[in-house]
């Protein structure tokens, strides 16, 4: 078994500082909130993340996802023709007043739940996929857990209230199930429409997306509002420019005036209050290890991936690098996984990275080994 040690230096920087919750004097309305950087998980800003709350119709993020993994294994495709039930026809709340036995195409069918919030549509792809509501619901909750979504249960696809059960997420849970969600290109593409004519059998339906960010605020293109009587007016909303994309999660404020002002707040404070900064980039040096029992006797480590995590603009803090690598032993592979480089500023996560091992080490024969052994003898008891 490979053992582990752990390795913490300090390194100052230029523009770092740390992230804490509500820093510099930042708030926003609503019972919770967060902001975060998608690529790396990093949170820039929060305000009660894991407090439970009713997410309402930003439940129906989790369902768009579910359907677009689903198309990519194969198991169902945008063309696939979807027949309406009862069920599906029975829901309330926003719709587009599907009957019963109307045929619709997936394709359809998500972009009414991505830009109108469609009850009836989202229910009809859950049927679709999985046979009933309540069978697509365990697969939600099994997607959530999956996700670390420690602080969410579902116990429907639309986020209406239930009638039993409870169904709640969190500001945190919610960045969580964005953040898998705006890897997909196909999906982004449908929530930052604003308004589009859809045909449906005999008739046309009006989409009009409630998220009125993605027509004013440069750079939005989702992801999901919601609201209830219960739930208040909550907004899940993703940003990119210049190459710097976030995720914000407001919960529960009072009123859609509220929820937009507030959103606009934060995602303004994002692009302004923080840059990114390189720590490593794939491919990058970090560190050059002894495998003893090498052909080669050392070996470089680079990092995997990039860790560039966003820091606030105009101070200089200490920020710590914790390297937890292997106790190296040949053969290696190139690519090869033996450890994680973190970075913290006090106790704020800022990212972390995998290091893996640069090249190739053959394991050196039992002579070369038992050589090693005695001239390292020598040179420790010399340097007593």
């Amino acid at each position: 078994m490979k053992k582990f040690v752990i390795l913490s230096l300090l390194i100052v920087l230029m523009g770092w500082g740390s992230v804490p919750a509500g820093a510099g004097g930042f708030e926003v309305a609503g019972q919770s909130a967060i902001l975060m950087d998608p690529d790396s998980g990093q949170i820039l800003f929060s305000h009660d993340p894991h407090k439970k709350s009713e997410p309402a119709s930003i439940t129906k993020i989790m369902v768009m996802l579910l359907i677009q993994e689903a198309i990519d294994r194969g198991e169902m495709a945008m063309d696939d023709m979807v027949t309406v039930s009862r069920h599906a026809q029975s829901m309330h709340g926003s719709q587009i007043y599907l009957q019963s036995g109307d045929r619709v195409s997936v394709y359809d069918l998500l972009k009414a739940v991505a830009i109108s919030s469609a009850n009836d549509a989202t229910v009809a792809l859950a049927e679709y996929y999985s046979g009933s509501e309540s069978a697509f619901v365990r697969l939600m909750n099994r997607r959530a857990e999956e996700l670390g979504m420690e602080n969410t249960h579902f116990e429907n696809t639309t986020g209406l209230p239930p009638e039993e059960g409870e169904h709640y997420s969190s500001a945190y849970d919610i960045a969580l199930m964005s953040q898998e969600f705006v890897k997909y290109p196909e999906l982004l593409e449908m929530t930052s429409i604003w308004m589009e004519y859809l045909d449906l059998p005999n008739r046309q339906a009006m989409l009009v997306n409630f998220n009125r960010l993605v027509r004013s605020y440069p750079g939005v293109d989702g992801i999901k509002t919601g609201h209830t009587t219960r739930a208040g007016y909550c907004l899940a909303a993703t940003a990119e420019r210049d190459g710097r994309r976030f995720i914000a999660v407001i919960m529960n404020v009072d009123s859609e005036e509220t929820r937009e002002e507030e959103m606009i707040r934060l995602l303004d404070y994002a692009f302004r209050a923080f840059s990114r900064q390189s720590i490593f980039r794939a491919g990058d040096e970090v560190e050059t290890l002894e495998v003893p029992s090498g052909r080669n006797p050392q070996v470089k480590l680079v990092a995997a991936d990039n860790l560039l995590p966003y820091v606030r603009r105009g101070s200089s803090e200490r920020v710590e690098l914790q390297k937890e690598l292997s106790d190296l032993r040949a053969p290696l592979e190139a690519g090869e996984v033996v450890g994680t480089i973190r970075a913290y500023h006090e106790n704020d996560f800022l990212g972390e990275v995998e290091v893996q091992v640069k090249e190739n080490v053959d394991r050196a024969n039992f002579l070369v080994i038992i050589w090693r052994t005695i001239a390292n003898f020598f040179k420790n008891l010399l340097s007593v």
